[in-house]
């Protein structure tokens, strides 16, 4: 077992990774360019593609792509290669290229032609924790604006994703959602944020009413008319909010699948407005009436995804669809339904929603079974990044403040998400973000290890509870990424034997970018309070 190392003895020796304030630890990313992101992307076969090879350096930075398949085409200005998929499954090797006036660098793309998409997870932003119910186009507009500015489609983030509080009525004819009085042209919207290097996402339900007391993936009636339901307009927070703020819609009895089913219309809409990602929000539980209207029955199971068929079908509506969209399910539902759900999405909620508290980014450290059953293409969610500039759910936000989690904090959230597999999805406002916001999300090393494409779950190696962890994980280069953490309110010491880690070699602490030995014997390392380091073991080669 790996020992806690006695600062007083072993603190001379120890390699000092301790974090200072908000200082920033990542360089600056050199002039010639260097390709960064997904070094793999599945695609089903026949079907559109949009990938876009990303890549740090001076601008401009131009791309080429040798051993395109036919019906691909690369545009060497904005590195989006677009077409459709061979029809027969298997590995394309492409081989890219990115060019400036300081240098060239190239790297191999596996396209995975197959079943399976989101070979890595999914880089990305979400409204929620900053925009919630005043979520607009203007406000989509600005943060793909300020992303593509900022540089952050330049380290692989991909995704624009709009939560709840987009939704208007249902179009009279087609009975499909419409957005409200914030949004305009939708397929508009999402031309734009293309133009930007990123991809759209959106937010439903299989729920009449979304938690946010909007209109749901399913209706009362053949009409598709919610009417009887609405607040008075002069008694909503929002003109669109029909059925009221958290949780009226709940408190209505609206929060269940209605009698129609309307999420296979809903997602063919989507597909025609160029959506890539839909999160679909729900939990499958008891209603009962009481004085206060309806709230879920504490004495019945909150959660039977797997005996009602509602994932089946809304993974069923999304694979009929001539594009391939990432399903992000967020019911948060029982341990038990784990090997069952992941068939059916490519995101899955362990948990309720984190907010920016120490216990909160502690907890998985008791979730690692589950977690284990993280697979490329299937991600366990532990939800989205708590750094940069916040508002607050289930508000109107247009005051934003910096993150209540220290700088330690949010390093150590980035870190443990990192060596976890998870997606890593931004809930901040974007143009706010100052070098050290920035500084935490543009490591391409550390998004490496996130983005590796051997897709392996991080792996406790060992920990005294309450007081320090160490995880590692399994690359495809056959290095192992080793992450610390150090829970309690002082520094401490680790101490990292290469007998339990099963190699030797360089290591190389990634948030610094920076050799700092070589692991043959006793390794020890000094790590702030609520601190972390995340180092990688690379085998010499014969």
């Amino acid at each position: 077992m790996l020992a806690l190392c006695p600062i007083l003895s072993a603190g001379e020796c120890a390699y000092d990774a301790r974090i200072e304030g908000r200082e920033i630890l990542t360089p600056v990313a050199p002039a010639q360019p260097k390709i960064t992101g997904a070094r793999i992307f599945g695609v089903r076969p026949g079907k559109p593609i949009f990938f876009r090879v990303s890549a740090t350096g001076e601008n401009p930075v131009r791309f080429a792509a040798g051993g395109l398949p036919e019906g691909l085409a690369l545009d060497p200005e904005s590195g989006w290669i677009t077409g459709r998929a061979p029809k027969e499954t298997g590995d394309v090797e492409i081989a890219l290229t990115a060019l400036n006036g300081h240098g060239e660098d190239t790297r191999q793309l596996t396209l995975r032609v197959g079943d399976t998409i989101a070979l890595t997870p999914p880089m990305g932003w979400n409204s929620w924790y900053v925009h919630s119910e005043g979520v607009s186009e203007a406000a989509i507009r600005e943060t793909a604006i300020a992303m593509q500015e900022k540089g952050l489609a330049d380290h692989g983030w991909t995704y624009l994703n709009i939560d709840d509080c987009w939704m208007g009525e249902r179009d009279p004819q087609t009975l499909t959602i419409q957005p409200n009085e914030k949004f305009g042209d939708m397929k508009q919207l999402a031309a734009f944020v293309n133009e930007q290097g990123f991809k759209l996402g959106i937010y439903s339900t299989t729920w009449m009413s979304t938690y946010a007391g909007y209109i749901g993936g399913s209706a009362p009636n053949e009409e598709g008319d919610y009417s009887e339901y609405y607040l008075p307009a002069d008694e909503r927070q929002n003109p669109h909010q029909v059925f009221g703020r958290y949780p009226n819609g709940i408190r209505k009895g609206l929060a269940r699948v209605g009698p129609v089913w309307l999420v296979d219309r809903d997602a063919r809409q989507f597909a025609k407005w160029g959506i890539d990602y839909v999160k679909y929000d729900w939990k499958e539980w008891t209603l009962v009436e009481g004085e206060k209207g309806y709230w879920p029955d504490a004495s019945k199971p909150q959660h039977k995804t797997l005996e009602s068929g509602i994932t089946q079908r809304v993974h069923h509506d999304f694979r009929a669809l001539d594009r391939d969209i990432v399903i992000s399910l967020s019911p948060n539902h029982d341990a038990y339904e784990d090997t069952f759900v992941p068939n059916y999405c490519n995101l899955w909620r362990l948990t309720g929603d984190i907010h920016a508290e120490w216990s909160r980014l502690i907890a998985p450290f008791e979730m690692e079974e589950r977690l284990q059953l993280t697979r490329p293409g299937s991600y366990g969610d532990l939800d989205m990044l708590q750094i940069g500039p916040l508002g607050k759910p289930n508000r109107a936000e247009v005051q934003f403040s910096p993150s209540p989690l220290t700088p330690s904090e949010q390093y150590f959230q980035v870190t443990l998400w990192a060596i976890l597999t998870q997606p890593l999805l931004l809930s901040c406002h974007i143009p706010s973000m100052d070098a050290f916001d920035l500084n935490l999300v543009t490591n391409d090393e550390v998004l490496a290890v996130n983005q590796d494409p051997l897709g392996k779950q991080g792996y406790c190696l060992t920990h005294e509870a309450g007081v320090w962890e160490i995880w590692a994980k399994d690359l495809a280069d056959g290095s192992k990424a080793v992450a610390f953490f150090n829970l309690t309110e002082e520094d401490r010491v680790l101490e990292l034997p290469p007998t339990q880690l099963g190699t030797s070699g360089t290591i190389r602490d990634l948030w610094r970018q920076q050799d700092i030995g070589s692991l043959e014997s006793h390794f020890y390392i000094k790590v702030s309070p609520h601190g972390t380091a995340l180092l990688r073991i690379l085998p010499e080669r014969p």
